[in-house]
This record gives C-alpha cells, sequence and structure tokens, in this order.
C-alpha cells in the first residue's frame, strides 16, 4: 500500500511537471524574456489639405536639402501622378552633385484648396555651398500641389520647376 501510494505521488508528479512545461512558453522555461515585434503605431493621414500638411511636406524637402539627402527630398513627389517626375529626379540628383551642403528656409505665403488636391504658394531662401568659391542665394515664390495618397499627402505639381536646380 505504501508502495502504491509512493507511485500514485510519483505519477502525479510527473503529470504535473508535464502541464507545467505545456502551459509554460519556451522563453519563460529557459528563463529567456520572449523578444515580441513592436508594431509602429500608425500615424493618421489627414484627409482635409491644411497649412499643416504644407508644413509637413515642405519640412521634409527643407531637411532633404540640409542634410544632403536627395532620396529623401524625392520621397516628398508623387512619382506616379507627377508629369515630368523622372525628369525632375535627374535634376535633383545634379544640383545635389553640384554643391556641398545647403541651407534653406521656406514660408506659406497662403494655402487653400482646389478639388481635390491642395495648393501652397511659399517664399523660399537656398544658399547652396560650392566645393570652391562663394555660396550661391536664390530666392524666390514656388507653388506647390499637393495630393492624398495611401501614404500620404505628395506633392504632384510646383512651379517654376527650375526652382531646384
Amino acid at each position: 500500500m505504501v508502495r502504491r501510494l509512493g507511485i500514485i505521488s510519483c505519477v502525479i508528479f510527473l503529470a504535473c511537471a508535464v502541464v507545467a512545461q505545456v502551459s509554460t512558453p519556451p522563453s519563460a522555461a529557459t528563463g529567456k524574456t520572449a523578444k515580441t515585434k513592436k508594431s509602429k503605431p500608425e500615424k493618421a493621414i489627414p484627409t482635409e489639405f491644411s497649412e499643416d500638411v504644407a508644413k509637413q511636406v515642405l519640412s521634409q524637402i527643407r531637411q532633404a536639402l540640409q542634410g544632403h539627402n536627395p532620396r529623401q527630398m524625392l520621397a516628398t513627389f508623387d512619382k506616379d501622378n507627377m508629369d515630368g517626375y523622372y525628369a525632375l529626379e535627374d535634376r535633383l540628383y545634379a544640383y545635389f552633385n553640384q554643391y556641398e551642403g545647403f541651407s534653406a528656409y521656406f514660408r506659406i505665403l497662403e494655402s487653400s484648396t482646389e478639388k481635390d488636391r491642395g495648393v501652397a504658394l511659399t517664399e523660399w531662401q537656398i544658399e547652396a555651398m560650392p566645393a570652391s568659391g562663394p555660396p550661391v542665394r536664390r530666392e524666390g515664390q514656388v507653388k506647390f500641389e499637393f495630393a492624398v495618397e495611401k501614404d500620404g499627402w505628395k506633392i504632384v505639381d510646383f512651379t517654376p520647376r527650375d526652382f531646384f536646380q
């Protein structure tokens, strides 16, 4: 009888150990913490155009100029819906290759909505630093047209087209 109780106790102990092993995540059993992939919270894309939307997109252009990053600047333009995108891409790479650095400032003079597009009239001041020689300064007004896409607001047109060169 004592022997039988010992065997039963042993079986119960083993059953509990198996249940604990099955219900415990592998990382807890090894003492390591489980790495969970953190998902970035999705940014809500505003559906209505506003001056803040224009400021956000144009700030990316300013940051790209100052960071000497043509890819970041091109990311603000809608490759699929902008006429002459590839010519713009070529001009921007040439512009960035011509100068070692930029200092840029913009101000939004007015913003409005026309049909499904946003429009912003801006004033820009850019100082481009060549490898040798004095800085080249350029200032003027640039009109941008924006459209909302699945990944946010993008520039679909701007005039004058030769401003960033």
